[in-house]
C-alpha cells in the first residue's frame, strides 16, 4: 500500500503511530487485531486505524473492568498532555463500563478500545518497539 500524504489514512495512522507509545505505558495490554497484524507482521495490505487492546491479567469481570477503567483514563490523561491538540472522549458502555476512547486531532480521529470479552493470553505478549520514522 503506497502511503504518503493524499493518501486518506496516512495522518490517521501518523496519530496511530504516536498514540501506541502512549498506550504501551500500561503493561495490562496487548495490541490485538487487524492494527498489531499490520503494523508489525505484515506490509499493511489492508489498513486499520484502530487499537484494540486486550486486557491481560485474568481476574473476575469486576476488578477486570475496573483496571480497565483506570487504564484508559491514564491513558487518555497521558494523550491530552503529550500530544499538543489533541483531545479525548472517553466513551462508556449501556452499564456505564469505560471500554473505549476517541482520539481526535484536527478533525483525525482515531479509536482505542479494549474488548471487555477476551481477556488474557494464551502466549506472553511481546513488547511493541517503535521503528516508525514519524514526524508529530
Amino acid at each position: 500500500m503506497l502511503l504518503n500524504r493524499d493518501n486518506p489514512y496516512y495522518h490517521q495512522l501518523v496519530l496511530l503511530v504516536a498514540i501506541l507509545p502512549l498506550v504501551e505505558e500500561e503493561d495490562c495490554f496487548a495490541l490485538k487485531g487487524g492494527t498489531a497484524i499490520n503494523l508489525f507482521f505484515q506490509d499493511m495490505p489492508r489498513l486499520s486505524v484502530d487499537i484494540d487492546l486486550t486486557y491481560l491479567p485474568i481476574e473476575d469481570r469486576d476488578t477486570s473492568l475496573d483496571a480497565i477503567r483506570n487504564a484508559l483514563n491514564r491513558i487518555a490523561a497521558r494523550v491530552e498532555k503529550v500530544l499538543k491538540g489533541t483531545s479525548v472522549e472517553v466513551l462508556k458502555d449501556a452499564q456505564e463500563n469505560v471500554l473505549k476512547l476517541m482520539i481526535d486531532r484536527q478533525g483525525v480521529r482515531v479509536k482505542v478500545e479494549v474488548s471487555p470479552v477476551l481477556r488474557g493470553s494464551l502466549l506472553a505478549a511481546p513488547p511493541v518497539t517503535m521503528d516508525f520514522p514519524v514526524t508529530l
